[in-house]
């Protein structure tokens, strides 16, 4: 459940270990202010960002960007998934490897974090992509991305410090049938780009030392849950043989992005939201695809926790 992740740490003696390993090569750095290094073999899924001191050789911190589910599976791809004992595993393999002592794992302060959860829906993934329209009443933007077709991501606006995307896994990699990712697989992510931002989503997360903690990932479940539950999702080819006309008349006019548009443009500040549930309410069974796609990312969360954990 957890993917990229982005650690800073201002301690000199740290900065200078990561600075001297042998393994990482200078690379294009993200602004005049950072000299950027990354691993010689995986690249951008292992590096480092020095925060330069002005007219010094020094360093003010570094910016350490990891993937322990990557790293899992040898840096080719998170198509999989990524249990919180592996998880755990992964990033102590990780931290020994960048020479970090588990003593010094409370200077490593998160300010970047990505949960995620990878499923694979009834519905072709396609059509449940196109049917994502709004994370509570913000829309979803398609973004070009070139190595991940069909991803939608919540417009940026007030909101840039957290991220919600949504794109099929499988296509992403169904030129690697090696990796054996489901080509139908849907991944639900959430991206914190902030410590306030974690912060808010409850994890107990602060320093790396959290991150090794089993007790958080019941809580990455829930907040994959429960953000979830604020996606408006249209099901554009429902079965109506069960709905009553007049609540056919009403699933086809909510099928319209203008619909939903115009009750946020035009409405009272409920009218969304009651909109929204009356629309899930009429959709009963396999017609409810949030349903559908909620009951599966809870027991794909039910199945990571083993249970025991779950939330």
């Amino acid at each position: 459940m957890l993917d990229y992740i982005k650690l800073t740490v201002s301690n000199q003696q740290i900065i200078n270990r990561l600075f001297s390993h042998p393994d990482f090569v200078k690379c294009t750095p993200l602004t005049n202010k950072y000299y950027s290094k990354f691993h010689k073999d995986v690249k951008k899924s292992l590096q480092f960002h020095f925060d330069k001191i002005p007219k010094t050789e020094y360093f003010h911190h570094v910016d350490i960007c990891i993937s322990p589910h990557y790293h899992f599976n040898k840096y080719l791809h998170n198509g999989n998934d990524l249990t919180p004992e592996n998880c755990i595993k992964s990033l102590k393999e990780i931290f020994t490897y960048l020479q970090i002592e588990q003593s010094e794992y409370n200077e490593l302060k998160v300010v970047n974090l990505e949960i995620g959860v990878n499923i694979i829906p009834e519905t072709d993934i396609k059509d449940l992509i196109n049917g994502l329209i709004y994370s509570k009443k913000t829309p979803f933007q398609v973004y070009d991305i070139q190595d991940k077709p069909f991803f939608k991501e919540r417009e940026h606006q007030d909101t840039r410090y957290k991220e919600i995307k949504a794109y099929a896994k499988g296509l992403q990699f169904q030129e690697h049938p090696q990796y054996e990712i489901n080509i139908n697989t849907f991944r639900f992510e959430i991206r914190a780009k902030k410590h306030r931002a974690i912060q808010d989503l409850k994890l107990g997360i602060t320093t790396a030392e959290n991150l090794l903690n089993p007790m958080i990932y019941p809580r990455i479940a829930e907040a994959l849950i429960k953000e979830w539950q604020n996606i408006l999702l249209i099901n554009f080819n429902p079965d109506f043989t069960t709905i009553n006309p007049k609540k056919v008349q009403f699933i086809k006019q909510a099928q319209e992005i203008d619909f939903w548009s115009d009750l946020i443009a035009n409405k009272s500040r409920n009218t969304f939201a009651d909109n929204k549930r009356k629309y899930y309410k009429i959709l009963k069974g396999k017609n409810n695809l949030h349903l559908q796609i909620k009951l599966q990312i809870i027991d794909k969360c039910y199945q990571l926790l083993s249970c025991a954990n779950s939330p």
